[in-house]
């Protein structure tokens, strides 16, 4: 006999049940707030090479750009780093070196936002008034941040809950 499953998370295989967000929809909005803003040089700091999430976030993000005619520039597509302190390294060195800084940054999970408001901080540029950051995921430390972070809410508890009832 079979036994029945759901998958966590994205899938293109339609056959099989599974559920997740709308990772692209979720960061075309989020960028597409900051352009709303008034922000046009606006980097993304993620790791699609890993991820199907990443992956259309990514996607999210070049498509808000690109439908409000703002250009993409290859240095402001920054490779995160697998931890805060590596995404900390990331935005220090690129504050404290580049010229044609981002006013804004999109992270693709709320950990490399903590890392960069960190950095920020710690080169004494100010979030949100010099640059803004926006996180995707809502975890629970983001509370413990002297600074609110903007970001997606990732609802796991939803997402379990329709997991459950799509096996029942």
């Amino acid at each position: 006999s079979k036994l029945p499953y759901v998958i966590l998370g994205m899938l293109d295989n339609k056959s099989v049940s599974s559920v997740d967000i709308d990772n692209r929809l979720a960061a075309f909005e989020a960028v597409s707030y900051l352009i709303r803003l008034g922000h046009k040089k606006i980097a993304y700091l993620g790791n699609p090479t890993n991820s199907k999430h990443s992956n259309k976030r990514l996607l999210g993000y070049q498509n808000a750009l690109n439908e409000n005619g703002i250009p993409l520039i290859d240095q402001h597509y920054l490779r995160a780093g697998v931890n805060i302190e590596e995404n900390f390294d990331i935005v220090y060195d690129l504050y404290s070196n580049e010229e044609n800084l981002p006013t804004a940054i999109f992270c693709d999970n709320d950990l490399a936002a903590f890392g960069v408001i960190s950095a920020l901080i710690m080169l004494k540029i100010k979030v949100p008034e010099d640059v803004s950051v926006f996180g995707f995921g809502n975890i629970d430390y983001g509370k413990y941040l002297k600074i609110p972070l903007s970001t997606i809410n990732l609802p796991a508890f939803e997402i379990g809950e329709k997991s459950v009832d799509l096996l029942i």
